[in-house]
């Protein structure tokens, strides 16, 4: 009978949540007399037909399959098992059935930002930073009550952030300590997670701008130069988002 019966992505054997991807089943199929071993893969959808897998491996080793995410139903429930068939074609008894939910749909990226010292930006655009860039600031995440979401994903200035942070339960909230590393306009990026999802969009809402270090600091459309505030290098450019003026940030060298 074959055993280490396990999913990838991973799931429990007694059931879980896999997301919108592709899936490989495996199993390690043996025969007391070595030689060429088949693992048989049956899976089938609750209620539905089984489809039928035969992989040839060699006794002892792990054998594989892989199910395309477009051939797996969303919100349907899959149930697998294996057996080993030998070279004459005699066939061990079958092994536990594991099962596994797909689960496709994608979280919502709405969530509310809040930060102490770098605060969301009014539109008359009165409201900065009570510290300045190259400060950490800390930074809450509120799901607002979307119990599907059980993390998130952030970052500053970027349309792919990728620093994880859990929940502090389903559509709870979540506080991150991160450092703008400009002054003038930012944002902060958040992509929600449901446990086995992220979500296909963005949440760039939370705009703020974030004040210069002390020192001399150029104003919008001055020319760009570097500039030592204490033993810290500043550099200055063009290029902040949606805007025009000239931003700072520490150099990452």
């Amino acid at each position: 009978m074959p055993t280490a019966l396990s999913t990838s992505p991973g799931t429990p054997c007694t059931g879980g949540k896999l997301g919108n991807t592709d899936v490989y089943l495996r199993a390690v199929p043996s025969d007391a007399d070595g030689g060429n071993v088949v693992g048989e893969f049956s899976l089938w959808p609750t209620g539905g037909a089984t489809t039928v897998r035969n992989v040839t491996v060699s006794s002892g080793v792990q054998a594989r399959t892989l199910f395309l995410k477009s051939s797996l139903t969303d919100g349907v429930t899959y149930n697998w098992r294996v057996r080993t068939k030998d070279s004459d074609g005699a066939a061990s008894g079958y092994s536990a059935t594991c099962s596994f939910t797909v689960d496709k749909t994608l979280p919502t990226a709405d969530v509310d930002v809040t930060s102490t010292q770098y605060p969301a930006q009014d539109p008359a655009g009165t409201i900065v930073s009570t510290v300045p860039a190259g400060i950490p600031g800390q930074f809450t995440i509120n799901a607002k009550g979307n119990t599907d979401v059980v993390g998130f994903y952030v970052g500053i200035d970027t349309d792919t952030p990728s620093r994880y942070i859990a929940a502090n339960a389903p559509g709870g909230t979540a506080t991150v300590t991160m450092t703008p590393t400009r002054s003038g306009p930012g944002f902060v990026a958040v992509k929600t997670w449901d446990g086995v999802n992220p979500s296909a969009s963005v949440d760039t809402d939370h705009a703020f701008f974030a004040t210069a270090p002390a020192g001399p600091q150029a104003g919008r459309g001055d020319s760009c130069f570097d500039r030592c505030v204490g033993r810290v290098v500043w550099r200055c450019g063009v290029g902040v988002r949606g805007g025009v003026g000239v931003g700072c940030y520490l150099p990452l060298w």
